[in-house]
């Protein structure tokens, strides 16, 4: 199971104003850590205020990684243009969380537990 891991700029996570301005990254080179990366991410428009996350499976760093943004106009550009990490240019996917099943165990219907 895939898990995200690390973060930057903590403070910032508790201050964005909406929780869905979240991106995933694919293929990104094992080399690069999280400071690395929101320092390239913030050079691509300066008013981007970032948090990354790199996905983990169990010990080891996998190639997936989560950005955050401080707003959603922040969050369209980088979908639209993409953003510059190291010397390459990386698609930004909108981030879909899996979606969490309420399940009755007595009736075994959906939407509600009792």
């Amino acid at each position: 199971m895939l898990r995200p891991e690390g973060t930057v700029n903590k403070t910032h996570a508790t201050l964005l104003k909406d929780k869905n301005c979240k991106g995933i990254m694919y293929d990104i080179d094992h080399e690069h850590s999280e400071d690395f990366i929101a320092n390239e991410v913030k050079k691509s428009n300066l008013k981007m205020d970032v948090t990354i996350r790199r996905f983990m499976k169990g010990s080891k760093k996998m190639s997936t990684v989560m950005i955050t943004f401080g707003c959603k106009e922040d969050l369209d550009q980088a979908l639209k243009y993409g953003v510059k990490v190291g010397n390459s240019s990386e698609d930004v996917h909108l981030y879909k969380p899996t979606p969490k099943v309420v399940q009755c165990f007595k009736c075994f219907k959906f939407d509600h537990t009792k």
